[in-house]
């Protein structure tokens, strides 16, 4: 090799080995970290044949609902079987997400939508969950938006359906609570459907507490004792999330109480 062939030759491998490292610092810049493992979260495969795709949805106490850098991931298009949860709402450049994280909703359902994309025409496809690591007492469907059908995802572990163009789907979760909605601190707590039940049971000095959802009933403080009312209390009244709303009246005839967090209306 002569001299001016072998510098030739350090001037390409230099060039290549710059174009690479720029390859993997822009690859780097667009693909956002992920952090670690969420609350809960819902594993699903949609599949056809060999072809498949895999998207995660969840929920975790530091997530938003909206677009979270640390949470969500772009959905990689361009394949046989293209399969991401849609969010033109957030106004980024990339509308299709792999991975979407939402915030907690004690009580309430979080709805997820699902787009299924794919150049498989009249194929069969299937798209199957794992939901080990959601809260049993939580309630999961998967609704096909074009026939309305609806699958309780506890019960069946899959959903089968003919593609014949592009498809969407919604994903329902609630995240119901395992425990009444009242309780009297302690030690020991010991749980209560209302909060007339709570108070009539409570000692003087005791501490009452409710989740933040909507309380049907009338609550009367008839009896000579002082209590506190906090209200606003995620599932398992670790932290306070919100209020309680009474869906009710509010007396006050004997003895005292301290009241937070309670809209009455």
């Amino acid at each position: 090799m002569t001299a001016n062939m072998f510098d030739w030759h350090k001037k390409i491998n230099g060039l290549s080995k710059h174009i690479i490292s720029v390859s993997l610092l822009v690859i780097l810049c667009i693909i956002p970290a992920t952090a670690g493992a969420t609350d809960w979260e819902i594993a699903l495969k949609i599949q056809s044949g060999t072809a498949y795709n895999n998207l995660v949805l969840g929920a975790d106490a530091t997530a938003t609902n909206g677009y979270d850098a640390i949470w969500e991931t772009y959905a990689l298009m361009g394949g046989t079987v293209e399969a991401y949860f849609p969010h033109p709402e957030w106004g980024l450049v990339h509308q299709e997400f792999h991975r979407d994280i939402r915030a907690h909703n004690s009580g309430a359902a979080i709805e997820w939508p699902l787009t299924v994309n794919s150049s498989l025409t009249n194929a069969n496809f299937t798209i199957s969950w794992d939901l080990t690591g959601v809260p049993q007492y939580y309630p999961a469907v998967l609704v096909d938006q074009s026939t309305g059908q609806q699958t309780n995802m506890r019960s069946a572990g899959s959903y089968s359906f003919t593609y014949t163009g592009i498809r969407s789907f919604s994903l329902q979760v609630t995240e119901m609570c395992s425990t009444l909605p009242v309780r009297i601190a302690g030690a020991a707590p010991v749980y209560y459907n209302s909060l007339q039940d709570a108070y009539n049971a409570a000692a003087s000095g005791d501490t009452i507490e409710s989740r933040a959802e909507v309380l049907a009933g009338d609550l009367t403080f008839s009896l000579d004792k002082s209590v506190t009312l906090t209200g606003g209390y995620n599932c398992n009244y670790s932290s306070v999330s919100g209020s309680t709303t009474l869906n009710g009246t509010l007396t006050v005839s004997n003895g005292s109480a301290s009241v937070e967090n309670i809209i009455v209306q």
